[in-house]
C-alpha cells in the first residue's frame, strides 16, 4: 500500500506561485551550516558563496517542450518552481540534483507521461504522476528507492514534497546543533525579516515556533498579523512592562481579543489582563477599551512618530493614498523599540484611523520594505559575558587576547607568530592541524614531569587555533580600536599570559582574559592581566563564591576592582543557591564597560573568522 505524508504546516506564502522566500532562506539555512568538506566535494563553493542553491529561472521554451511531453500543462506548483529556477541541488543525501530541466525524463507507463525528476546517478527516484491529478491540478510525487519495486511514498504535490525535504534537512540541522542552532536561525530570521524578506524568515523560524522558543514566536506573531495570516498556535509571553510590550503587543493583543468578541458584547478584559501580568491593569483597561471603541492611537517616539502623525492626519480627512505613501516611504524612519525581537511596527495595526488601511497587501508591503538600518541604528553589542554563559560549548577552556591600537592583521606579529592569518575559520585550521600533526608520531618525554613532545612541534605544546576579528572602537586616548584573538580550545599544558610579551611589541595596552571554566565545571575561574610595554600593570582573578577568593594586584581600574564590587558575605546554606559562574560574568561585563570592547557572538559561533596559529596557547592561563 502507498505510504503517504501528508504536507506540513509551513508558515510559506499561501500562493503555491510564490516560491522565492521558501527557497531563499532554505539556502540560507544551507549556506550557514554546509560541510565544507560536502561543499568542495561536490563543487559547491559557488553556490555557498552566492547563498543559492538553485539556478537561472527555467527556459520558457524547455518548459514548453516537456508540457507538450506530458500531454497538457505542467503541475501548477512546479511550473511555478521552475519560474523560480531551473532545478535544485542538495536534495537530500541522496539526491544532489533535481528537476532540471535538461535532466526531466519522460517514464513508460499506463499513458507514457510520467516525469522523472532524477537522474540515474540519485539513489531515489522522485517521479511526478499524472494519474494522480489533485482538484486544483497539482499532480501527486511518489518518492522510492533507485530500482526498488517497494511501494513508493506518496506526496500531494511537488510542493508538499519540497517541504518534507526541508523539514528533513532542517530535523537533521538541528539535531546536532541542538538549541543553539534554533537560536542561530531564529537570530538570522530576525535579519531576514528586517532586511525585507518576511517569507524567507517565516520559513526560517518554523522548527523554532514548533520547539516554543520566546523570540521565534514573538517575530513570528509580529510578520503573521501584519500579513493576515493565522495566529497559529502558542503566542509568545509578554516580556515586563517595556515599551514594546506596552505600546505594540498590548494593542495588537487587545485587537485580537475585539475581533473574538461578537457583536454587541465586551472583550474579554481579564483574558487579556492575564496575558499581561507585568503591566498596570489600568492601562491594559484603557488600551482595551481605547482599541474596542476605534479610538486608540498609535504613538511612536522620533521621527517614526512624526510620519505616523502625518500619515493619520491624511488619512482622517479621507486622503488615503497620501496616507499610504507617506506611512509606506517613512519606514526608512522607522526604529525597534527592542534590538532583539521587535521586526515592525505592530501597534500600528490597532489604530483606529491607520489600522483600516492595513490590509494583508499593505502590510506585506511594510514587511518588504528594508529596516536593516534599523538593526544598524539599535544593535546592542555582544559584549564578553556571552563567552562564559556559553562556554561548555568550548573545550577545556578559552583563551581570549584583546589589543589596543592594533589591527587583525598585526596579530601575527604582535603575538610573536611566525604564520600569518590564515582565511580559513578555526574549525577548519583545527583539520588542518590535525593533518599536520599525525597522532602516530612518537611521544618524548622532557625533563619537566609530564611534558611530552611531539618531534616537530614547538616544545611548549601543539598549536591551537585563534578567531581573530574586531572588538570595537578604542574608548582610550589612544588612536585605533582593539583586535581579538580567542583560542576556544585552549588544552590543558601550562604557558604564562601572552599580554606582556605582546604589549611590548605593540607598544599599547594589550589584556589577556582566560578562563578555566570547563577544565573544572564546579570551580570556573577567570583572570584578567593587563600589560603595557612588556610589563603587567594590574591583574584581577575571581571564581565561585565560597572556593575562589577574588583578587586584584597593580593599580586596577576602580571598576574593575572585584573586592570593591563582590561583597565577601557568607555562604548560602544550599549550595544550588550559588551561581559560581556570576563573578566570571561580572567581570566580562565590567571589562567590556570599562574599555567599550566586544566580541561578536554570532561571528565567532556562525562565521568565517580569519583563524591564526599560536603555538604557545595550549595551557593554563594562571601560570604565575
Amino acid at each position: 500500500m502507498t505510504t503517504t505524508n501528508t504536507r506540513h504546516d509551513h508558515p510559506h506564502p499561501g500562493e503555491e506561485s510564490d516560491w522565492r522566500g521558501f527557497l531563499r532562506g532554505w539556502s540560507a539555512e544551507w549556506a550557514d551550516s554546509a560541510d565544507p568538506a560536502v561543499v568542495d566535494g561536490h563543487g559547491l563553493r559557488e553556490a555557498r558563496e552566492r547563498r543559492w542553491l538553485g539556478f537561472e529561472p527555467a527556459d520558457p521554451k524547455a518548459v514548453a517542450v516537456w508540457e507538450a511531453r506530458a500531454g497538457g500543462a505542467l503541475p501548477p506548483s512546479f511550473r511555478a518552481f521552475l519560474e523560480v529556477t531551473d532545478g535544485w541541488r542538495m536534495t537530500g543525501p541522496s539526491v544532489w540534483l533535481l528537476a532540471r530541466t535538461e535532466g526531466i525524463f519522460g517514464e513508460a507507463g499506463s499513458e507514457g507521461r510520467s516525469l522523472r525528476l532524477t537522474d540515474d546517478s540519485a539513489q531515489v527516484e522522485v517521479v511526478l504522476d499524472p494519474l494522480d491529478v489533485a482538484a486544483d491540478g497539482e499532480w501527486a510525487v511518489r518518492v522510492r528507492p533507485a530500482g526498488s519495486r517497494a511501494e513508493p511514498a506518496r506526496y500531494p504535490s511537488f510542493r508538499a514534497y519540497m517541504e518534507s525535504v526541508h523539514e528533513r534537512f532542517l530535523a537533521d540541522a538541528h539535531a546536532s546543533a541542538g538549541t543553539d542552532g534554533l537560536d542561530a536561525d531564529v537570530e538570522r530570521a530576525r535579519r531576514l525579516a528586517l532586511s525585507g524578506d518576511p517569507d524567507g524568515a517565516l520559513a526560517l523560524l518554523a522548527p523554532a515556533v514548533r520547539a516554543r522558543r520566546p523570540r521565534a514566536l514573538s517575530i513570528h506573531e509580529q510578520l503573521t498579523v501584519l500579513l493576515g495570516l493565522p495566529p497559529g498556535g502558542e503566542r509568545a509571553a509578554p516580556v515586563g512592562d517595556t515599551a514594546y510590550t506596552v505600546r505594540e503587543l498590548l494593542p495588537s493583543r487587545c485587537l485580537t481579543a475585539k475581533r473574538w468578541t461578537s457583536l454587541g458584547s465586551v472583550p474579554d478584559l481579564e483574558g487579556v489582563r492575564r496575558d499581561f501580568p507585568a503591566v498596570d491593569p489600568a492601562v491594559v483597561e484603557s488600551v482595551l477599551h481605547a482599541v474596542a471603541d476605534g479610538t486608540y492611537r498609535h504613538s511612536v517616539e522620533g521621527p517614526f512618530g512624526e510620519v505616523v502623525a502625518r500619515a493619520r492626519e491624511f488619512a482622517r480627512w479621507g486622503s488615503v493614498g497620501e496616507a499610504w505613501a507617506t506611512l509606506r516611504d517613512g519606514m526608512r524612519e522607522w526604529r525597534p523599540y527592542d534590538g532583539e525581537e521587535q521586526v515592525a511596527p505592530l501597534g500600528l495595526v490597532a489604530d483606529g484611523v491607520l489600522g483600516p488601511l492595513l490590509t494583508p497587501r499593505r502590510g506585506r508591503e511594510l514587511l518588504t520594505t528594508s529596516r536593516t538600518a534599523a538593526v544598524a541604528a539599535t544593535a546592542k553589542p555582544d559584549g564578553l559575558a556571552w563567552l562564559v554563559a556559553e562556554d561548555r560549548r568550548f573545550e577545556f577552556k578559552w583563551w581570549l587576547v584583546l589589543a589596543r591600537g592594533v589591527e587583525p592583521a598585526e596579530l601575527p606579529r604582535v603575538l610573536g607568530t611566525e604564520n600569518g592569518l590564515s582565511p580559513h575559520p578555526v574549525t577548519e585550521a583545527r583539520r588542518r592541524e590535525t593533518a599536520f600533526h599525525p597522532p602516530a608520531a612518537p611521544l618524548v618525554m622532557k625533563d619537566r614531569p609530564g611534558q611530552l613532545v611531539v618531534p616537530g612541534v614547538p616544545a611548549n605544546g601543539l598549536p591551537s587555533a585563534a578567531a581573530v576579528g574586531r572588538a570595537g572602537p578604542d574608548t582610550g586616548a589612544g588612536a585605533g580600536g582593539w583586535a581579538f584573538a580567542l583560542v576556544e580550545k585552549a588544552g590543558r599544558g601550562v604557558m604564562r599570559s601572552p599580554a606582556p610579551a605582546a604589549s611590548a611589541v605593540s607598544g599599547r595596552l594589550v589584556l589577556s582574559v582566560g578562563s578555566t571554566l570547563n577544565l573544572d565545571p564546579d570551580a570556573p575561574t577567570l583572570r584578567v592581566t593587563a600589560a603595557e610595554a612588556g610589563r603587567i600593570v594590574w591583574e584581577v582573578t575571581v571564581g565561585p563564591p565560597g572556593i575562589t577568593e577574588p583578587e586584584a594586584r597593580g593599580e586596577v581600574p576602580p571598576a574593575l576592582d572585584p573586592l570593591r564590587h563582590l561583597a565577601a558575605g557568607p555562604v548560602a546554606d544550599d549550595p544550588e543557591a550559588i551561581d559560581p559562574a556570576a563573578p566570571a560574568r561580572w567581570l566580562c561585563e565590567a571589562l567590556a564597560a570599562e574599555f567599550g570592547v566586544s566580541v561578536s557572538r554570532d561571528a565567532v559561533v556562525l562565521g568565517r573568522l580569519h583563524s591564526l596559529e599560536v603555538p604557545s596557547w595550549s595551557g593554563s592561563p594562571f601560570t604565575p
